[in-house]
């Protein structure tokens, strides 16, 4: 007599000739009576919450390779499928923004570069900026660092970077300095502690001032002062506006694509 284990319970079964003869195991097993008794209660929805669980603790990056290893009807990867779809289309639903790196730096001197393309203005007076930052489900070395400095800088590059720029979102182990392993150089004022990348058309010091979390997700807001600019005078127009597209600055959409800016023009202040 054979058994089948449900929920701690012992079945006794008749032998399953009817099922097997003539057959390997795997070729009926899956689609048989006994296989949706013994996992009746796994389904679609059970699918998706584990994929879920496991992707937000992964982190894996749009279009990272995932191995799928069948042993079922094939829930797990149509979930996955499902997840990677819909992030890849509300990331890029937000449109175009400014690709910018953000310089840190630890206590004990690690050195840390990370592009980000959720940069907000605030306000002007006070000069604010914020970030939104995912999750620290899994190690976050840029938000740990400005937590515990309360400094960090932001970058913008010219678009032919834009590889290296890229590969800074790469997860390096803590104490790995992505400048030294994308290319990108630091440069250091005495005005700040964190780095800033050498040759940046915009480099801006920020200071922390507040740190807002996003319950519905956990994401956070990170809310910075600004405390210098570093940018060449000619990209100033005269009545202050910064004209990112004269140096060929590069922006982003989603979280792998990315374009450099053409201007079209610039209108008065609209009246009715």
């Amino acid at each position: 007599m054979n058994f089948v284990f449900i929920l701690q319970e012992v079945v006794p079964l008749p032998v399953m000739k009817s099922e097997i003869v003539n057959r390997c195991w795997f070729e009926s097993w899956f689609d048989s009576h006994y296989y949706h008794l013994l996992y009746g209660n796994r389904n679609e929805k059970e699918a998706e919450n584990f994929i879920k669980l496991l992707t937000d603790f992964l982190k894996p990056t749009v279009g990272a390779p995932a191995l799928d290893l069948g042993c079922g009807k094939g829930r797990h990867a149509i979930a996955q499928f499902e997840q990677r779809y819909r992030t890849a289309f509300v990331n890029s639903l937000a449109g175009f923004r400014q690709a910018v790196l953000v310089g840190t730096k630890s206590l004990d001197n690690n050195s840390n570069l990370a592009i980000f393309n959720s940069l907000i203005h605030l306000g002007a007076n006070p000069a604010l900026l914020g970030l939104i930052n995912r999750p620290d489900s899994v190690q976050r070395d840029t938000l740990q660092n400005i937590i515990e400095t309360k400094e960090y800088t932001l970058n913008y590059v010219r678009s032919k970077e834009y590889e290296k720029a890229h590969q800074t979102s790469a997860r390096y182990d803590k104490g790995i300095s992505e400048f030294e392993k994308v290319g990108f150089e630091e440069l250091y004022h005495p005005f700040c502690f964190a780095p800033f990348v050498k040759d940046a058309v915009v480099s801006i010091a920020m200071k922390l001032e507040e740190i807002i979390p996003i319950k519905i997700n956990g994401t956070v807001m990170i809310v910075g002062s600004i405390k210098q600019v570093l940018i060449a005078a000619e990209m100033i127009e005269t009545d202050g506006f910064v004209a990112l597209s004269k140096e060929d600055v590069l922006i982003s959409q989603g979280l792998d694509a990315y374009f450099v800016s053409k201007p079209i023009g610039r209108l008065p202040y609209a009246k009715p």
